[in-house]
């Protein structure tokens, strides 16, 4: 299901929820951690190029949770139309 919505979130799928998705992945107020910003119910934070090209930066959307000894992280770095997806117990 993550990645259905991650390729969705990245529109790699046509889908009517991609003015959804663009606007909660933008950043709206800041936090006291850094670069760190907070958009609608995600985490955004500056990236460098996982290459390590200093020509290309994008950023980071995230959020993780967890309950009862699960933990699960969804991140999204759509400037690299690329996404990372943990799940553990």
């Amino acid at each position: 299901d993550l990645l259905a919505y991650a390729e969705a979130a990245l529109g790699r799928n046509e889908t009517h929820l991609r003015p959804a998705f663009d606007l909660a992945m933008q950043p709206w107020r800041e936090t006291c951690e850094g670069d760190r910003s907070v958009g609608l119910g995600w985490f955004v934070q500056p990236m460098k190029s996982p290459t390590g090209s200093p020509a290309k930066t994008g950023r980071l959307v995230w959020h993780g949770g967890g309950t009862g000894g699960y933990r699960t992280f969804l991140g999204l770095l759509p400037e690299w139309n690329a996404a990372i997806v943990v799940l553990s117990n």
